[in-house]
């Protein structure tokens, strides 16, 4: 995957890669002490399957491991089998 500035790509809409429409992306963490973007940080769409669900956060949110990104459009496309793995 090429370089891809940030600014670019928050706000976008994110899914998986089996077509689950997951949220938008609203933020991206990163690891201070070794300057690596860490989790893609997810607001669910009201109403889709992921909202409010177990595996979301007190905030509401959903953080995915930038290691999932598979590729990105006009859209942000994560492999992951089971959202319940990345509640923060």
């Amino acid at each position: 995957m090429s370089n891809i500035f940030i600014e670019n790509i928050i706000g976008m809409d994110v899914s998986s890669t089996n077509g689950v429409a997951i949220g938008r992306l609203t933020n991206i963490t990163m690891n201070f002490k070794t300057g690596q973007l860490s989790n893609l940080v997810i607001n669910p769409n009201e109403g889709s399957d992921v909202y409010n669900q177990e595996w979301t956060n007190e905030n509401g949110t959903i953080q995915i491991p930038i290691t999932k990104v598979k590729a990105v459009n006009d859209h942000v496309l994560v492999e992951i089998d089971d959202l319940k793995q990345f509640k923060s």
